[in-house]
């Protein structure tokens, strides 16, 4: 498989303490009679012990040797002395400090200082009176002292990590059992980019930094951009927000670039938050424009195709064009184009959303002419997804139909994971074919049944314990590269009427206000997206609602475990197969009474982490120096 490994970085707080700075003594002696130069002194002093914990300080400067003296002996003939030698005196190099724990890692050694001597400058002698003209020699400076080493922070106390607790169940931590090396966490854009992209700047960024922003947010890296088709000029049936606006109006306009303009604009303050290494942009159709469809209409056909059978090349055509225009006049590149969106539904003309039928031979047509067109464009690099049924079993069953040419298209594998249970054997069949693999669409109310009603309440923890099952399910039955979320902001107005729990935000979509409520389900998902970063590689470990991962390069392991039962327990985590392991592990938990609130730091005793899960919550653990 195309599977990666990359580095870990967890940022879970900062611990400080006061370390001492190393010394380095001896100057050079003096020269000797008759202007001899002098050698210089001891060359280094010796560097500060290691710290545990502490932020260490820079070594001590090494003191240069003393300048040699001039000859004293008089000139033949006179009575002056020989000059004085110049001035040589210099300082060795400064020895640079060792870096500092964090609170949980030890500090490490200094370095060694500069080792630059410096020659002291020669005068010439006084002349001599009544005798040879010269005196005697100059001396030579002594000279400069090597630097001393650098001392490492002797270290503030270590932060407590409070007493061991003894675990109820051990769970074994495998490191040399690794599944995917994750892409990231993400959010389709349909429909709310076309709602909040329209609100107030002020609220509108407030929003991104929600979503986006690695330090105070969810840190989302992956985000699933809507190319609207555009309904027919009089339909009015889609619901608030949803009808997007097309690119080509009608078969004879030119391309409007103005089109969009909220969703684009929530796209850019995305990016703004992104860092460009993490940044990966899929580009999804949920429908043709309304005048390439068989109904007249862009939500549907009932159960039938609803792209006209001469108008596949001009449909792959228009989202290549579309493609094309973001890389080369928005300098917005999609990583993927996915022109399907749950193709084996039924969708009816007048419905509430955009929504195409595509038979599987009609999928496999699609996805070959798209390739074609983006490759006239000069698109290779853009990778084609398919075929995101609704279901994961269907999405099995559609990419299996599909012949060897049609695959060989076909990049990643895109599935929505609101029913069905062939997790394990979607896997196998991307591993088989060398496919990426993404959980590219996924909500729930809190019902077991995602469209289900659950009551409306914007605090119940059940629908995040809900959104937290999905999303373990996936990683450890399904391995995805990427995860997203359906849209991360939801109308309120909708889940009321609805009473439902759909969204980690709810906003006001109708009313004008451009208020908004974060929810339980927002900081459940924290708990993955703030501490899983992309590049990180999961590993194994033998408890079901528990998912790990651990970084190669900065040396971290995350442990994200849920509880959806009432009962308090102590687990153990078993590290003891990891080569090197740091003091402890930081804590973070969601639950019915707090908000991806930090804890106390736990210690790891005989390479066994025992931490206490609360009852109906979600925990994340973080640990430090971990080489597996």
């Amino acid at each position: 498989m195309k599977h990666r490994h990359a580095p870990l970085v967890v940022l879970f707080g900062v611990f400080c303490a006061c370390g001492s700075s190393g010394r380095s003594d001896g100057g050079g002696s003096g020269g000797s009679l008759g202007g001899s130069a002098a050698t210089g002194g001891n060359p280094s002093g010796t560097g500060g012990q290691t710290g545990i914990g502490g932020v260490s300080t820079s070594g001590g400067v090494g003191t240069g040797g003393n300048l040699g003296s001039g000859g004293d002996v008089p000139g033949t003939g006179g009575s002056e002395v020989g000059g004085t030698g110049g001035s040589g005196l210099d300082t060795g190099g400064t020895g640079t400090g060792g870096s500092g724990g964090t609170g949980l890692t030890q500090g490490t050694g200094g370095a060694t200082g500069g080792t630059e001597p410096v020659t002291g400058g020669a005068s010439a002698g006084g002349t001599g009176s009544g005798g040879a003209p010269a005196g005697g020699s100059a001396g030579s400076g002594g000279e400069g002292g090597t630097g001393g080493a650098g001392g490492a922070g002797t270290g503030g106390t270590p932060i407590d990590l409070g007493p061991a607790l003894t675990p109820d169940t051990v769970v074994d931590v495998d490191p040399g059992t690794t599944y995917q090396t994750t892409q990231g966490w993400g959010t389709a854009f349909c429909w709310f980019g076309n709602v909040v992209g329209g609100w107030s700047d002020e609220n509108k960024q407030a929003i991104a930094d929600l979503l986006f922003d690695r330090e105070e947010g969810l840190g989302l890296n992956i985000i699933r951009y809507n190319i609207g088709g555009g309904d027919a000029p009089g339909h009015n049936h889609m619901g608030y927000g949803k009808e997007m606006e097309g690119f080509k109006p009608s078969e004879s306009d030119p391309y409007d670039w103005t089109a969009d303009a909220n969703q684009r604009s929530m796209l850019d303050a995305a990016i703004a938050r992104i860092a460009p290494s993490d940044l990966t942009l899929e580009a999804f159709s949920n429908s043709p424009p309304y005048w390439m469809t068989v109904s007249g209409c862009a939500s549907g056909n009932g159960g039938a195709n609803n792209l006209k059978s001469d108008y596949y090349d001009d449909f792959a055509d228009y989202l290549a064009e579309v493609v094309l225009h973001f890389r080369d006049e928005w300098g917005i590149s999609f990583r993927t184009v996915e022109p399907l969106n749950e193709p084996g539904i039924s969708w009816n003309a007048n419905g509430g959303q955009e929504g195409c039928h595509f038979d599987q031979p009609q999928q496999a047509e699609m996805l070959r002419q798209l390739r074609t067109a983006l490759d006239a464009k000069g698109l290779d690099e853009v990778l084609i997804a398919a075929p995101d049924e609704t279901n994961i079993d269907q999405s099995l069953g559609s990419y299996e139909s599909y012949d060897a040419a049609t695959k060989a298209v076909v990049d990643q594998i895109n599935t929505h994971i609101y029913s069905g249970s062939a997790r394990s054997q979607l896997w196998a069949a991307a591993q088989r074919d060398g496919k990426f693999l993404w959980s590219s669409e996924v909500d729930g109310s809190g019902a077991p049944a995602p469209f289900d009603q659950y009551t409306h309440n914007h605090e119940d923890i059940v629908p995040g314990l809900d959104i937290a099952d999905r999303v373990t399910r996936d990683l450890r039955e399904m391995h995805p590269d990427g995860w997203v979320f359906w849209q991360a902001v939801e109308s309120e107005q909708t889940q009321t009427s609805l009473n439902k729990n759909w969204g980690m935000i709810h906003g006001d979509f109708e009313n004008g206000t451009e208020q908004w409520w974060i929810t339980k389900k927002y900081y459940v998902m924290k708990q993955y997206t703030r501490a899983i970063h992309p590049g990180y590689t999961m590993i194994d470990v033998n408890q079901p609602d528990a998912v790990a991962f651990v970084g190669t390069e900065d040396h971290k392991l995350v442990i994200v475990q849920r509880n959806a039962t009432n009962t308090d327990s102590v687990y153990g985590y078993d590290l003891s197969q990891f080569s090197s392991l740091g003091l402890g592990a930081t804590v973070r938990r969601t639950s019915a009474t707090e908000d991806y609130t930090e804890l106390e730091a736990r210690p790891i005793v005989d390479g066994v982490l025992a931490v206490p899960v609360a009852p109906r919550s979600v925990t994340t653990f973080v640990v430090s120096d971990v080489v597996p």
